[in-house]
């Protein structure tokens, strides 16, 4: 204190140096704050070096681990001069405490470094080509089987550590598996859509060409594209989810709609200009003849065109279904005239040798003359078939007639006979407006299928292409 100071500097001299006791009070406190200063910068000083050695002597002591206890450290360093250097026990024992955090700090580092070049030296290792046997199916068994706790690193690591590499790589080989499959569905959905694509591109070239029409049938149009390369790549294409079979009905059912309008623009037209068109017309002068007419100037080329292959295919279609029809009518006709001659003249075919087609008739059955086949024929062809059986029946080519044994066969036949002519009575001839309205019955069903199915592969489709 300034009362302290000044009687021990009082007679000094120098003391009346200064005129003043607020002068001299001021300069003491200057003084004072300078030894200050300069003494906490010494004893940092003595601190920071203190704090140095201590260091150096923890660094020194190699011994030392993150488990050592204070008091071992204490008992062993205790008159070393850089342990007295600190003064205080407590910083002492906080100095040590700090190195040792540091040592376990560094002690977890480096088994974590550790642990991690072991897990990606067994990673390496498992996905090289010395484990061919790590697959995406590979269990922990197979694993443990093929000896995976041997594997370079896996010696260093825990149980845990392992199986967590082998999770992790199977994981990783799953994911793979799953993009790979997802490219490859991609890339198959883009080469179905490109072979579909120009598979029906090359349909609606053969349409133009009239190698079909939109009421033939899959294996009957099959056959005029068969060779054809666009066909063929998309037929070999195995699980395809549209088959060219759907892809023709649609086209099929696509041309049909379309057309539907048309066509009967295009059949009044002709009608008009040929009456009923015969078979062996030629698409060419149907095209020539019609091309001014009123009805299909406003019509598009191509429909015009297909039309007119459709009303042409029609009546080659009604055609052969004439000659089939003739051809079984001349059929069953044989065959009534055979079985009802050949019944009613059993007891006397010389009297079937004299006799016409009419009484024939009127002595065998009336079915007979009301049968299609005898109703729809010309009267000359049943007259031609009605000369050709009888003479046959009485042997006028061969000179000889049915003898008693035939006779007597036939009389035994008797029975069975009349059961067929049961079965005849329940089955009866089939006339042309019947076999008309099955076959309209049957086409419009087809057409209500292929429709049904054309909606639900459209709907398949577009899922596809949203996916």
């Amino acid at each position: 204190k300034w009362s302290q100071i000044m009687q021990k500097i009082i007679h000094d001299p120098r003391y009346q140096a200064l005129k003043t006791v607020k002068e001299r009070k001021r300069i003491l406190e200057e003084y004072q704050e300078e030894m200050r200063i300069k003494e906490s910068e010494e004893r940092l000083q003595r601190e920071k070096m203190s704090r140095k050695g201590y260091d150096e002597l923890l660094e020194s002591s190699d011994w030392l681990t993150e488990k050592t206890k204070w008091l071992e450290f204490r008992d062993k360093v205790e008159d070393d001069e850089r342990f007295k250097a600190v003064e205080s026990d407590r910083d002492r024992r906080d100095f040590f405490y700090d190195y040792i955090d540091d040592l376990a700090e560094k002690a977890r580092e480096r088994r974590k470094q550790n642990r991690k070049e072991n897990m990606e030296k067994l990673r390496l290792h498992l996905t090289s080509e010395d484990c061919k046997w790590m697959t995406v199916d590979t269990t922990w068994r197979d694993a443990k089987d093929n000896k995976i706790d041997e594997c370079p690193g896996a010696k260093e690591l825990d149980k845990s550590d392992v199986i967590r590499v082998f999770d992790d790589i199977i994981k990783d080989l799953r994911e793979e598996e799953r993009e790979r499959k997802a490219r490859e569905k991609e890339q198959r959905k883009k080469l179905e859509r490109k072979l579909r694509d120009a598979f029906r591109e090359m349909l609606n070239e053969k349409i133009l060409l009239g190698s079909f029409h939109s009421k033939s049938d899959w294996e009957d149009a099959r056959e005029t594209f068969a060779e054809d390369p666009r066909f063929t790549e998309f037929a070999a294409l195995k699980k395809a989810k549209i088959t060219p079979e759907d892809v023709f009905e649609d086209f099929a059912t696509d041309i049909d709609d379309r057309i539907h309008s048309p066509k009967k623009q295009v059949k009044s037209a002709v009608k008009s200009t040929f009456g009923a068109v015969s078979a062996d017309a030629k698409i060419e002068e149907l095209e020539k003849a019609i091309e001014n007419r009123d009805e299909i100037k406003d019509l598009d080329a191509e429909d015009v065109k297909i039309s007119l292959f459709e009303i042409l295919a029609k009546a080659k279609y009604k055609q052969v279904e004439r000659e089939k029809k003739r051809k079984r009518y001349l059929k069953d006709l044989d065959k009534d005239f055979r079985k009802y001659l050949a019944r009613g003249y059993a007891d006397n075919m010389k009297e079937l040798r004299e006799a016409s087609l009419e009484d024939a008739v009127k002595k065998c059955s009336s079915k007979m003359s009301s049968s299609s086949a005898y109703t729809k024929l010309e009267k000359e062809k049943v007259q031609e078939i009605f000369l050709s059986i009888r003479d046959e029946l009485t042997g006028k080519k061969t000179g000889k007639t049915m003898d008693v044994e035939e006779k007597g066969d036939e009389k035994k036949k008797k029975r069975k006979r009349d059961s067929e002519d049961e079965d005849d009575e329940s089955e009866g001839s089939v006339d042309d407006e019947d076999d008309t309205g099955k076959k309209k019955k049957k086409k419009k069903k087809e057409k209500e299928s292929k429709k049904k199915k054309k909606k639900r592969r459209k709907r398949d489709d577009s899922n596809s292409e949203d996916d």
